[in-house]
């Protein structure tokens, strides 16, 4: 169907969820409703089939919400609005701790629950599939409406609603519905015997004629006019393409899985993509981040196997992180904030189990451009694994970035790099030569620091020189405040104040020969040899040379009869 009010801003759109038993209900809006939902799907996705449309209607786990305009002023009770977006969610997990280990242990995987089943049988993890929450099984958009952020819109309104921030409901609404259940309640325990309520209901249903029912509930609602369910994750599974994996990496979802054969229909790698749900009850928040370090871990080890190694450039640097600005590849490579932060950084023992002293002769003479980079090449994969776990301190642009991937850890030819990237071959191995510029100045870094502090030990000895030259200096305005209290303080009578070496105390105006002598015991200078020491100070040349005092007091002597007998120049 054409889309008749055209196309609002993604912004005055809303989210609304279907009542799916008015939207089987026979009923003749229903009807064009649901045919319009069904165009979407068809027109939005090329496997369809009539499974879809009962797995819509019976299934109980599955949700429906569709994405609408605003109302427009003047519009017949009879109209139905234009359908922008329609999301199809599945909730899934929930699952005993007990079932899925016995599950586990006989090899196999329970029916349904995609997400809790993958993941726990991938990172062996039974209490992943303790957790609750929703998988989006399809977004479907408009042909008309497509690439303009309807499909960015909806998913940003739904997972707003999943974490409690949409609720409209009024506290005078929470009240009658608590009355309402609690009728229901005392109904319910009206029954005597539960079993006999069910087979009764059972009978009806096999009873029942289908026909358009008189009271119907409300066929749209907006998300917040209910409370939503409890849940702990939002994930969707996919065929992974750079496009797919860019939309969903938008809305906050980060990768966990991709299958590491091709799907036989489409040829696509399934992935699954997930996010915690915020402020969500009995986990602490962060818990899925050991997940995705993991997956991290993995997809950089195969990489360069043949099942990963035709993945385009952008979509390997998607996968390890690149744009997640919470990952530790952001934080260590990209990050401009962190450029002198070490933390988590290989130390020397990690970095001499990869290189020896003869492959870092390699690097660095590489890094100074007098080698060919198949010198080199043996010690990509090392390098490139360290650099994208954030274990060596390197700042790269975004583009060395996908020059070192494809080289070090995809195993790519310089040839297909460059033309990935649109670039001459030339300046690929440019841009390459200045990142192993940077990597062999940062193991350089640490290999000095090692030998510096462990093999010669001379942390100590810093140490102990910057204590001891810190405990000697003397804040100025404590200088200040101290010399304003003396001067200010008289002298107490019938006490003579001493003054001289050794004391520690000089008096006001002394020159700096008198306060090495009160600062020092036993340190003397007679006024001859200071007037000699002004006089040589005062003849020195410009570059500095040293005044050297004969220790001889014999000679020190003579020294002083040749300068008082001498004339001044």
């Amino acid at each position: 169907h054409a889309l008749k009010e055209g196309l609002p801003a993604p912004a005055d759109c809303a989210l609304y969820e279907v009542d799916r038993d008015a939207l089987f209900s026979y009923h003749a809006l229903s009807e064009r409703f649901l045919q319009r939902v069904m165009a979407l799907y068809t027109a939005a996705h090329y496997k369809n089939t009539p499974n879809d449309l009962q797995l819509l209607s019976d299934a109980p786990a599955h949700r429906l919400f569709v994405l609408l305009g605003p109302v427009r002023d003047g519009s017949a009770a009879g109209d139905l609005p234009d359908v922008l977006v329609v999301v199809q969610v599945a909730l899934e997990g929930a699952i005993a701790a007990d079932a899925v280990r016995a599950a586990l242990a006989k090899g196999e995987r329970g029916a349904g629950d995609l997400v809790p089943w993958t993941l726990a049988q991938q990172f062996c993890d039974t209490n992943f599939a303790r957790l609750s929450g929703a998988r989006v099984v399809r977004v479907a958009t408009h042909p008309d409406a497509q690439r303009v952020g309807y499909g960015s819109r909806a998913l940003k309104l739904l997972v707003q609603y999943l974490e409690g921030e949409l609720d409209e409901r009024d506290a005078d609404e929470d009240d009658d519905d608590d009355d309402d259940d609690g009728e229901e309640d005392e109904d319910d325990d009206s029954d005597d015997d539960p079993a006999v309520g069910e087979l009764a209901r059972m009978k009806a249903l096999r009873k029942e004629e289908l026909k358009p029912r008189a009271k119907l509930p409300p066929l749209l609602a907006p998300v917040g006019a209910k409370a939503p369910p409890r849940l702990h994750w939002v994930a969707a599974s996919f065929g992974l393409t750079e496009g797919l994996f860019e939309f969903w990496a938008r809305e906050g979802l980060r990768p966990t899985y991709v299958r590491q054969t091709r799907n036989e229909v489409t040829g696509e790698h399934t992935a699954i993509m997930l996010r915690e749900v915020a402020r969500a009850d009995g986990v602490v928040a962060g818990w899925s981040d050991a997940f995705v370090s993991d997956f991290r871990k993995r997809a950089a080890n195969l990489l360069g196997a043949p099942c990963f190694h035709g993945f385009p450039l952008a979509l390997s640097l998607g996968l390890l992180g690149a744009r997640d600005r919470e990952s530790t590849l952001h934080h260590r490579v990209f990050a401009a904030a962190s450029a002198s932060d070490e933390t988590g950084a290989a130390n020397d023992g990690e970095l001499a189990a990869h290189f020896t002293a003869h492959d870092l002769a390699r690097l660095d003479l590489y890094a100074r451009q007098m080698v060919d980079h198949h010198l080199v090449a043996d010690l990509l994969p090392a390098l490139g694994l360290l650099c994208f776990r954030g274990r060596i301190a390197v700042k790269l642009s975004l583009l060395q970035a996908a020059i070192v991937l494809g080289l070090a850890l995809q195993r790519k030819d310089v040839g297909e790099v460059a033309k990935e990237l649109d670039l001459p071959a030339a300046q690929a191995l440019a841009l390459y030569n200045k990142a192993v510029r940077k990597f062999a100045a940062a193991i350089k870094k640490v290999r000095e620091a090692h030998v510096r502090d462990v093999e010669l030990g001379l942390t100590d000895d810093r140490e102990r020189r910057d204590r001891a030259r810190n405990a000697s200096l003397v804040p100025a305005e404590s200088l200040a405040a101290a010399q304003a209290a003396s001067t200010k303080a008289a002298p107490v009578s019938g006490t003579a104040e001493t003054y001289g070496p050794g004391t520690g105390r000089m008096k006001p105006g002394s020159s700096l020969l008198e306060a090495l002598e009160a600062a020092t015991t036993g340190f003397a200078i007679d006024d001859a040899t200071a007037e000699r020491l002004g006089a040589a100070a005062a003849d020195a040349p410009a570059s500095g040379s040293l005044v050297q005092v004969p220790a001889s007091s014999k000679r020190r002597a003579e020294d002083d009869d040749e300068g008082a007998a001498a004339s001044p120049p």
